[in-house]
């Protein structure tokens, strides 16, 4: 499991937020991401394939095959984990989809944690 990084800025509909949290989930892995009590996630990017700058390598395709997205991630992680204080999510291609069969996919997902407007 890669730790969670702080960012600092969003590619997400022109959403800046200073500091973000950047999780990245190599393919067939599962993690968590999550905020501090009173707070509730926000998803500001979700991308899963293979992006280029993060590369989590395979023995049997240990050279990354180039640039590849997969359409609807962004849709799909927002609707699991906006507005919960913490998130399990799965990069597979079961869930996301095989857009890139020959790619060293992960899921990258750029998130801030907000106040919770409940409380």
């Amino acid at each position: 499991m890669i730790p969670v990084l702080p960012l600092f800025s969003a590619r997400q509909s022109g959403v800046f937020s200073a500091p973000s949290q950047r999780a990245i989930i190599c393919k067939d892995t599962i993690q968590k991401i999550s905020c501090p009590p009173e707070h509730r996630i926000r998803v500001l990017n979700a991308d899963f394939g293979d992006m280029g700058d993060v590369g989590c390598l395979k023995e049997n395709n240990p050279m990354p095959v180039g640039f590849c997205r997969t359409p609807g991630t962004y849709e799909k992680v927002k609707k699991r984990c906006d507005g919960l204080e913490g998130c399990d999510l799965a990069a597979s291609n079961d869930w996301f989809g095989n857009a890139c069969p020959d790619a060293n996919k992960y899921l990258d997902v750029n998130y801030d944690c907000v106040n919770n407007p409940g409380k």
